[in-house]
């Protein structure tokens, strides 16, 4: 089964540099602004700030507790604070993150991922199947599609099953790729779909690839930014 590292798909890195925190991570007066609005409590802030950062990378929402110290740790400093606040750990549990990721999105007019971006998944997909093979190559054609037209990005699972549809052009694949079906179904389901051989990676990964080392989003632009 091809992996995420083998794709295009947006990761953090592990350990960014202080180039990367300095020209991804930190936040503009305009953002910091918008953030203040949304919550005079350092907490949600500082959750707010780092979830409209790492979106703007990732094109989607990670859970904070995912994101390394160093980021989170940076941009609670750009909010005036030594360190990230300790309350910050219950931030991925409340209801205050799910209000601040419809107001990220609305704010940087992305379309969350839905009915429209799942008809655009599964169109781009069976398209990317009839001129490419390899899996990876169908994923990467549609992380482009979805982000031209600027759709949230599903997890990588859901990707995965897309491709492996477009491939099969197989009528039963529509209801695992519903933005509210299991997580844990589609796994199962990716689970029992093996894949074709797959290209070299570090091909892949200049051709297209912007994870952890990659050089190039999607959108043509740098691989710092998505949105």
């Amino acid at each position: 089964m091809v992996g995420i590292s083998e794709t295009a798909y947006p990761r953090l890195k592990s350990h960014p540099t202080a180039k990367d925190l300095a020209t991804i991570y930190t936040p503009s007066d305009d953002e910091l602004l918008f953030a203040a609005t949304q919550s005079q409590r350092p907490a949600p802030r500082t959750g707010f700030l780092i979830l409209l950062k790492t979106f703007q990378r990732l094109g989607y929402f990670p859970q904070i507790s995912d994101v390394p110290i160093e980021i989170t740790t940076h941009i609670a400093q750009s909010v005036g604070l030594e360190t990230w606040p300790a309350d910050l750990k219950n931030y991925d549990k409340g209801n205050a993150r799910v209000r601040h990721m419809e107001r990220i999105l609305t704010f940087l007019r992305v379309t969350p991922y839905g009915e429209k971006a799942k008809a655009t998944l599964n169109l781009s997909s069976s398209l990317a199947a009839a001129a490419k093979d390899d899996l990876a190559d169908i994923i990467n054609i549609v992380i482009e599609e979805l982000v031209r037209q600027r759709y949230e990005l599903p997890g990588f699972t859901t990707l995965l099953i897309a491709a492996n549809c477009g491939k099969a052009s197989s009528r039963g694949c529509e209801r695992w790729l519903s933005p509210t079906s299991p997580s844990g179904s589609r796994r199962q389901w990716a689970s029992q779909n093996r894949c074709a051989p797959r290209a070299r990676h570090a091909q892949r990964q200049k051709r297209l690839g912007y994870g952890e080392t990659g050089a190039q989003a999607p959108n043509g632009g740098t691989h710092t930014r998505i949105y």
